[in-house]
């Protein structure tokens, strides 16, 4: 996946000479609001002119309140992080379906997480009976910051490539190389202050692609592009809204898919 993002700065001498670093790790002694929402759209085919093709509609929704502590002497942090709201709905062709959700029963639950002081994930505790959900939990955490350029010092005009690889899941057991890779361009823009606070306005280009054969059958090449914008608050270290609009194109688990993938973050 390559992605680019621009970062807005506000049209001032010293804002233009500015040089930021982005800093991902938590700030200590704050509570942060964050929602998001995921509407995706696809139309499916399969090989056989016989079954017609399938409309896939789904929406998932996450609401969260993080609550970020005091470090201790070594750095270490540790927030609370309470799942307001946890919901997904899917159809096909119209009609609705159920939908395994297994981070349902964290609806309404909190855990602890405990960050490092570059902001990477240390541990994870979950409440009583949850403990099995540390698994699906860890990546989805870790993934927030390792989506932007942690560590990065950009000027205005300046770009920074990271690269990334992540695993895709798939709706079959036989399915290999299911990994996409790809790497994220930033591009430094603007800052603007929002209050006492600095906020980097960014545009996003975004563009991955991944090969899955399944059981020594053919390859097959699903690939997603796509643009948006981002808010990102300089001092506080948190994405303040980010709308991010996505094609997707190719094959994968035998079908053909096409589609678009709308997602829509904000934090306050």
């Amino acid at each position: 996946m390559a992605a680019v993002l621009t970062l807005a700065m506000p049209l001032t001498v010293g804002a233009q000479t500015e040089r930021v670093t982005i800093n991902t790790a938590p700030r200590p002694d704050q509570t942060i609001h964050i929602r998001i929402v995921q509407d995706m759209d696809f139309e499916a085919t399969t090989p056989s002119a016989a079954l017609p093709p399938s409309a896939i509609k789904a929406t998932s929704v996450m609401a969260m309140t993080e609550t970020v502590g005091h470090p201790d002497d070594r750095g270490k942090l540790e927030a609370q992080i309470r799942y307001d709201e946890i919901s997904e709905a899917m159809s096909v062709n119209g009609i609705a379906l159920p939908v395994p959700q297994p981070l349902q029963s964290l609806a309404g639950q909190t855990i602890t997480a405990a960050f490092d002081d570059q902001g990477h994930l240390q541990d994870l505790v979950l409440p009583p009976g949850l403990e099995p959900l540390a698994a699906t939990l860890r990546p989805m955490i870790s993934s927030m910051a390792a989506s932007l350029p942690a560590g990065v010092t950009l000027g205005v005009g300046e770009s920074a490539a990271v690269p990334f690889t992540f695993p895709l899941p798939l709706p079959t057991g036989n399915a290999v190389g299911q990994e996409i890779t790809g790497g994220t361009t930033f591009k430094l823009v603007a800052i603007e202050l929002d209050g006492a606070d600095r906020t980097a306005r960014l545009e996003e280009i975004v563009e991955s692609a991944v090969s899955v054969s399944l059981g020594g059958a053919s390859s097959q090449t699903l690939k997603v592009s796509g643009t948006g914008t981002l808010e990102w608050d300089i001092d506080r270290a948190f994405v303040k809204s980010n709308e991010m609009e996505m094609t997707v194109d190719g094959g994968v688990a035998g079908l053909t898919m096409h589609g678009t993938i709308h997602t829509r973050t904000t934090g306050n």
